[in-house]
């Protein structure tokens, strides 16, 4: 390296020096007083089927070693396998009884390897059981009512779809999800709206450039995902990561080993948002948790725990954060 190349990299290192604090400051400002403390509850490979209950208690689906299995978490258990290999269940709905409610795979008998969603119900007295459709290929599980109705969708061989509701003595009730949705009615009995002003946040995080999806609401707080856009520091990072110039080489490794060059993980956070103001749910967890960072969250409970997904110890694992001072 001549020496007008180190003259250039002292002085980018002393730019950078003085530009990293600035954008901290207006990055993360004040560090918020911890108001949560968080349960691992171990490893999951995908957040896209987590759900919480106002028990507390868990229930998802995960890829493990063998394949896929559905797991219902509670504090008394811990994990136990509601479903396993064979049935490929896929979890969309947790009742405060602990039922659960989902679709299965149904392979078919001409070729095993074809199948087709079927609707199912989970419970401790009863197992797993398949929900009776008429005269349709594929059907769905999504929603349970703590009145024990169960709201899915069926479609046929011809793709057209429909919402059914299911009750103890079998469907009664079945509509085209336009027709159903547009209804008030059915919207405020099935579905929990997000509070006000969470749509003009959004736009406006949208406008921002920010890639934003919400995940829960229990109608006063939403939880989700927020994936900023880079901010300087990230993109200074991205530029100098990616180029093949030995002077931005010797940089990266001069940066990396003292902690100035932004991780891929500070793209993606998982979020609070109350009181028309959003909060990064990292900084809501005591210091020295051992957890690297809050990725995603998937559901708040009317207790106000928060369920979602994080990195600890390098590997994606799936967390409860319980307000500090409640019981669990």
């Amino acid at each position: 390296m001549t020496r007008s190349h180190l003259l250039i990299a002292v002085f980018v290192l002393l730019l950078l020096g003085l530009i990293y604090p600035i954008g901290l400051l207006f990055q993360q400002g004040n560090l918020s007083d911890p108001r949560f403390s968080i349960q691992d509850l171990g490893v999951i490979d995908t957040g896209n089927w987590v759900h919480l209950n106002n028990r507390g208690h868990v229930a998802f689906t995960h890829l493990g070693p063998q394949g896929q299995v559905s797991v219902l978490w509670t504090p008394e258990a811990g994990r136990r396998e509601i479903s396993g290999v064979a049935v490929g269940m896929h979890v969309h709905g947790l009742s405060d009884r602990d039922v659960v409610v989902g679709a299965r795979n149904a392979w078919s008998e001409e070729d095993a390897t074809q199948g087709h969603p079927r609707a199912c119900v989970w419970s401790a007295t009863e197992g797993l059981v398949e929900l009776p459709v008429e005269n349709a290929l594929k059907s769905w599980a999504f929603h349970l009512h703590e009145d024990g109705r169960i709201l899915g969708m069926t479609e046929r061989e011809d793709g057209s779809k429909n919402l059914v509701i299911w009750t103890e003595g079998g469907v009664i009730k079945e509509a085209s999800p336009d027709a159903f949705w547009n209804s008030t009615d059915h919207r405020a009995d099935w579905i929990t709206e997000t509070p006000d002003g969470f749509e003009d946040y959004t736009t406006e995080m949208v406008g921002k450039g920010h890639v934003f999806f919400s995940h829960g609401t229990d109608g006063e707080r939403v939880v989700g995902g927020i994936a900023y856009h880079p901010s300087f520091h990230q993109r200074v990072t991205r530029f100098i990561r990616t180029s093949n110039n030995p002077l931005m080489v010797f940089l990266a490794d001069v940066l990396g080993s003292v902690g100035l060059m932004a991780g891929p993980k500070e793209l993606r956070s998982a979020f609070l948002w109350e009181d028309e103001e959003s909060i990064d749910l990292h900084r809501l967890i005591e210091k020295g948790s051992g957890w690297d960072h809050l990725v995603q969250a998937n559901g708040v409970n009317e207790r106000g725990q928060i369920v979602g997904l994080g990195i600890k110890g390098g590997s994606q694992r799936l967390f409860l954060l319980t307000p500090l001072g409640e019981d669990r």
